[in-house]
């Protein structure tokens, strides 16, 4: 579980709740609540010494954010798949369909009570299929209602085949277009230069978020607090399950966290594809899906089809596992690895979006002496504050340049 010890109380307060209900507009109205009265006045971006074409676009109010795949928090281990709420808000819709269709065949085939068994039951499409398949059987014979059974069950698993593919495809392709960028607070302290900033020859830039106005309030929003951990997390380190994407970034593996002076942010984005980016993804997805659905172990169905204390169900539960599991194996993957791979280039692994503009530079201790003119020079040109930070007597403060 999450260390208290290395962790301040309100981050885990927000973490657990962002987890679990990110789509839940009060939960999240609430924790929102809490970032406000918890976020710093200025948020800092470290770098190593870099060129001065770079410096000149984070000046000009931009930011290079890069693939969530490829940031050091990026843990797939911790966010499950939500395919049972998903499947069955789309089936259930199906169902209403199906009950029309039999309204049209014969207005009373279905009682009053038969419906609100149906409408409150775990999966109502599901319960449709099994209570029609027990009032259309009562004359039959034995091998016709196993005829009827064995349609059902193919009928069935056959929609929760697609939902579960499309899910399953969808949120990975989702998850791929996350982009992230770190941010540190404070800015000004010797263990947060040492550690972020490659022992103080880098630099920072800040960002005014003493008060929110219209350029900084979108920013907000995106920016996440970061929890930390002494030895990578899974799903089964939590008592609840995990289906928020963002959380693949927010909890990082850190053995050297001072609870003080350790505070990072995370900025999130989702990359919508470009018009040429949806044209490419496409022309793959439809050989993707052909080669998917045409894979031998998706072929033929086994019987979900169970009796539970005299009634009908269906273990939709263990077939969403099974479907599941096909996907993720090593030699499903291996099938159509070169399609996916594809997928996964449509869009680059590093972005330059539209952010702030910094309210100052701050060099390092050691930054390089022979780069420090040009960096002023562009600082001075975009009217943005430069310091440079020193140290003396274990005393650590800044100098205007």
């Amino acid at each position: 579980m999450l260390d208290e010890k290395i962790n301040k109380k309100w981050k885990l307060e927000y973490f657990t709740t962002f987890a679990q209900y990110f789509d839940d507009v009060s939960k999240i109205e609430q924790i929102d609540k809490l970032k406000v009265e918890n976020f710093p006045p200025v948020i800092a971006k470290f770098y190593d010494a870099m060129d001065t074409d770079e410096i000149k676009k984070l000046l000009d109010s931009k930011l290079v954010v890069s693939k969530a795949k490829l940031d050091e928090c990026y843990n797939e281990d911790l966010v499950k798949i939500g395919f049972e709420k998903a499947i069955k808000a789309q089936l259930n819709a199906l169902m209403h369909e199906q009950i029309a269709k039999l309204n049209g065949e014969d207005p009373n085939f279905l009682s009053d009570e038969e419906l609100e068994i149906i409408n409150s039951s775990d999966f109502p499409f599901i319960k449709l299929m099994t209570l029609v398949y027990s009032k259309d059987t009562d004359q039959m014979t034995t091998e016709d209602q196993q005829q009827w059974k064995n349609q059902m069950n193919h009928f069935i698993s056959e929609q929760i085949l697609f939902y579960v593919i499309n899910i399953y495809f969808t949120m990975k392709l989702y998850q791929d277009n996350l982009y992230t960028a770190t941010f540190q607070t404070p800015y000004n302290r010797e263990h947060t230069w040492s550690k972020y900033a490659n022992n103080h020859a880098g630099l920072c830039l800040t960002y005014d978020f003493k008060e929110f106005k219209d350029e900084n309030i979108e920013v907000f929003k995106k920016i996440y607090p970061v929890i930390f951990s002494m030895d990578k997390l899974a799903s089964e380190d939590f008592d609840f399950d995990i289906y928020n994407s963002h959380c693949l970034v927010l909890a990082k593996v850190d053995n050297d966290v001072d609870v003080d002076y350790d505070h990072e942010w995370k900025y999130i984005l989702h990359h919508k594809y470009t018009k040429d980016e949806y044209e490419k993804l496409n022309t793959l997805l439809e050989p993707l899906y052909a080669r998917v659905v045409g894979n031998e172990a998706f072929k033929s169905f086994n019987d979900y089809l169970v009796m539970v204390d005299g009634v009908l169900e269906y273990d939709y539960k263990n077939n969403i596992k099974d479907v599941y599991n096909v996907l993720e194996s090593d030699d499903f993957k291996a099938q159509i690895a070169d399609i996916w791979d594809e997928l996964l280039n449509v869009t680059p692994d590093s972005l330059e979006v539209d952010f702030l503009k910094p309210e100052a530079i701050y060099l390092g201790s050691n930054y390089p002496e022979d780069a420090k003119d040009e960096v002023k020079q562009l600082a001075e040109d975009n009217q943005v504050k430069i310091f440079q930070v020193k140290s003396k007597d274990d005393k650590y403060y800044k100098v205007l340049l």
